[in-house]
């Protein structure tokens, strides 16, 4: 039997320039940008030290829903490696990242070249670092298109009198070499099923949750409108717990709230008192087209409860509904 993927690498700025020009999109049914700012500054030291940050799994699928509307065509398809893949956008190219509330959000991680500590020499950036000459406030400047290394190193040893300049300019050459470190990439066959590739393959790398993996599997089921639903499922269980965060959505999202979902899913947040959550979001798909399938094979993947509360809701729901609707 014949391998069902490639392996290659990509430098960091290439992976980044393939982004920018959309050659390499995120699929709709990933999840949003869920790293704490630590994170990112981790995978910076690791990049920083040559450690291996793990691989990135491509995909090229023309019929893949991806974010920002559209499909896949003509594109490679990242299906895992979103994380790291936005981090490194966030922290290089200094570009704003949605988190889980579709809040747009900039994350600066500093850089102090005079460190001679155990752990890092970055840092989240805070106040009192940004006031701190020694550290370099956001290293995304760093890696801008009209970057001057001679005029910056000028200026931060003239801020930092009795600094040796050679360790500054060496550090600084080591910072942006982080530009050309290599990434390696699995790219899965394009003959690959939906199924293959979310579960099967993606399963092995970062850890989802039991409702994340469901909720792929709904995203995917397009005959059934299944992104829509994995959208309305979503949203209630952030209005289950944060009734505000309905203007974010109207203000991020057109397209779902001139969808079927939106009316009912306003009507939910309507202090529902009457109802559980589960009969709520019942209404909700039983209104809408969906598939009945018995005997999920996505059940298993509900079967405990999560930790937090917009989790716990939402495994809440899944495992109630996956017996009659689309998991199959």
């Amino acid at each position: 039997m014949k391998d069902r993927f490639s392996i290659t690498t990509y430098s960091v700025q290439s992976i980044l320039g393939l982004i920018d020009h959309g050659d390499i999109a995120i699929p709709e049914i990933q999840r949003p940008f869920v790293w704490d700012s630590t994170k990112v500054r981790d995978l910076m030291d690791s990049l920083y030290h040559g450690y291996p940050t793990g691989y990135l799994i491509t995909w090229k699928n023309p019929d893949v829903k991806i974010k920002g509307g559209g499909t896949a065509e003509g594109k490679t398809v990242l299906i895992d490696g979103q994380q790291r893949v936005t981090a490194m956008m966030a922290a290089l190219a200094g570009l704003p990242v949605l988190n889980d509330d579709y809040e747009s959000k900039r994350i600066k991680i500093a850089f102090n070249p005079l460190y001679d500590g155990n752990d890092t020499p970055f840092a989240v950036l805070t106040p009192f670092i940004d006031k701190d000459p020694a550290w370099i406030s956001d290293i995304s400047v760093l890696f801008a298109p009209d970057f001057s290394s001679f005029k910056f190193i000028t200026n931060y040893i003239a801020a930092n009198e009795g600094c040796n300049p050679d360790a500054v300019s060496s550090r600084i050459d080591d910072l942006k070499a982080i530009a050309a470190r290599q990434l390696g990439c699995i790219a899965v066959d394009a003959d690959c099923t939906i199924d293959e590739v979310f579960i099967r393959i993606n399963s092995k790398g970062a850890v989802l949750s039991q409702a994340d993996f469901a909720m792929s599997k709904i995203a995917a089921d397009e005959e059934h409108g299944g992104n829509m639903l994995r959208k309305a499922i979503d949203y209630y269980c952030h209005l289950a717990v944060k009734p505000e965060f309905w203007e974010t959505v109207r203000a991020h999202d057109r397209e779902f709230m001139t969808s079927e979902y939106a009316d009912k899913v306003e009507w939910l947040r309507n202090d529902r008192d009457d109802m559980t959550p589960t009969t709520t979001m019942y209404y909700v798909l039983h209104s809408c087209t969906c598939s009945a399938v018995e005997n999920s094979p996505t059940w298993s993947l509900c079967s405990q409860a999560a930790t937090s509360k917009q989790e716990t809701i939402k495994v809440k729901l899944l495992i109630d509904l996956s017996k009659n609707f689309m998991m199959a």
